[in-house]
């Protein structure tokens, strides 16, 4: 069973470190250093030059995206400490050697965090849709 689990651990393993050499030959590359040519170079000139070039970066946002993508940031945040606190409730749960109070109260943690997972992303989902009704 261990030299399964070592092959398989080997192979996945594998996998992952030569997905960036493989998908590295399917996209074109093309990051270069922009200079501003000629004699008539200046700030104002070096910066259009870095403007121009500048490809995927929105720079005209209303401030109710620059929200929105603040939000978003903060909910995947949250996600990320909500799924420790359900570490933590599993342990808790591990470690209550047979004690009923114990296990039952990591049990109502593991609850009441995935309701507030649950119920966070969904008002998430259900504002944008009422705002996307509205703007329509």
């Amino acid at each position: 069973m261990k030299k399964i689990f070592l092959i398989l651990l080997f192979i996945l393993s594998s996998f992952y470190l030569t997905q960036n050499t493989i998908f590295a030959g399917l996209f074109d590359d093309n990051s270069s250093i922009i200079y501003c040519r000629g004699d008539d170079c200046s700030l104002d000139e070096g910066t259009e030059v870095v403007k121009r070039g500048i490809d995927g970066i929105e720079t005209n946002k209303d401030a109710s995206t620059y929200i929105q993508d603040i939000v978003v940031y903060l909910l995947t945040f949250i996600t990320i400490i909500a799924v420790l606190y359900i570490i933590y409730a599993g342990f808790k749960i591990l470690t209550s050697a047979g004690d009923e109070e114990k296990a039952s109260g990591g049990k109502k943690i593991i609850i009441s965090v995935a309701l507030g997972i649950l119920l966070m992303w969904l008002s998430f989902v259900i504002v944008r849709f009422i705002l996307g009704v509205i703007t329509i």
